[in-house]
């Protein structure tokens, strides 16, 4: 019984290892591509919903229910940067590309999710 349960321990670590092997993090000219000149949607990390406009001046536009605000984008060194006005976010974080999804990391935090973009 201990053999089976180790054998379960080593194919679940396989398993994660792939999930993370099968992740591809964004270039500057692939995060532009997505971003530029686009409207996109997104999901927060409390399923709170955004439609955000990104436009080719770096200006941005973002509206969550009622509540909207703007403010500005840009890509540095293989992140995206948003700087909302009133919304309490200004940081860069890696976009993470897995199958489909993509999702924005909070600044310094690659392992929790700050939005998720759906197609």
């Amino acid at each position: 019984m201990r053999h089976f349960k180790s054998l379960i321990l080593v194919g679940s670590l396989s398993l994660a290892g792939a999930a993370v092997a099968d992740e591809l993090v964004l270039s500057d000219e692939e995060i532009l591509t997505m971003v530029k000149g686009k409207r996109l949607a997104a999901t927060g990390p409390s399923s709170t919903t955004y439609r955000l406009t990104f436009k080719d001046d770096g200006s941005m536009s973002g509206q969550e229910g009622h509540a909207v605000d703007s403010g500005e984008w840009r890509v540095v060194g293989g992140k995206l940067c948003l700087k909302w006005n009133k919304w309490k976010y200004d940081g860069c974080g890696k976009l993470v590309k897995s199958g489909s999804e993509v999702r924005l990391a909070y600044p310094a935090q690659d392992d929790k999710i700050y939005l998720t973009f759906n197609n």
